[in-house]
């Protein structure tokens, strides 16, 4: 509240602080260096961006641009990394609605799948053979593709004609032969179904 006599004075706007565009571009080289370097050494181990590696893979790449900008705030900049990158932790109830939000979704979401009548959880990828959505070949090469990487057959979802994108992970160690028979055995299976329903 004003005293008698006292004039009411706007704070003064805080100037922003000077971009930095020195760091930025070596940020950006390091990051584009190091992301293609990995992708291509990936390719050159023989990796394919069709072989089932390749969505691990991106998922530990894509955590690079993140990890370059701790290492290089911390090590070449020698600044404090909460205060450079704005990682200052505080008692927001947003965050956490953020945070937990998706996870109550797709919980609610299962929930609510499995109440419908007639409906149950089934991971064995069974009832995808029986609506004509995998061919048995492929789900045998599947179960083996997990169990070599530890991967619950669960965890698989294959590629088909109705199911697009071959999202099952697997380590470099596993042989491409069984993506590639696994891959051959979709094909001959949309095109048996497309010959029985008479699509040419």
């Amino acid at each position: 509240m004003l005293q008698p006599g006292q004039v009411d004075v706007p704070p003064r706007p805080v100037p922003p602080a000077a971009v930095r565009w020195r760091r930025v571009g070596i940020y950006y080289l390091v990051v584009y260096a190091v992301t293609y370097g990995a992708v291509g050494g990936f390719l050159a181990c023989g990796g394919s961006f069709r072989h089932p590696s390749w969505v691990l893979f991106a998922q530990v790449v894509s955590l690079t641009p993140a990890l370059l900008a701790l290492l290089l705030t911390r090590y070449l900049w020698r600044e404090p990394v909460g205060a450079a990158l704005g990682l200052r932790p505080r008692r927001d109830r947003w965050l956490l609605v953020a945070w937990l939000l998706p996870w109550l979704l797709s919980v609610l979401a299962l929930v609510l799948g499995l109440a419908v009548p007639g409906v149950r959880w089934d991971g064995s990828l069974q009832p995808a053979v029986d609506a004509k959505i995998l061919a048995p070949e492929q789900l045998e090469l599947l179960r083996r593709m997990a169990s070599r990487t530890s991967v619950p057959a669960a965890a698989v979802r294959p590629r088909s004609p109705r199911a697009p994108g071959l999202v099952a992970a697997r380590s470099a160690r596993a042989s491409s032969g069984d993506a590639r028979r696994c891959e051959q055995a979709g094909e001959r299976h949309a095109g048996a179904v497309a010959g029985r329903l008479g699509i040419s």
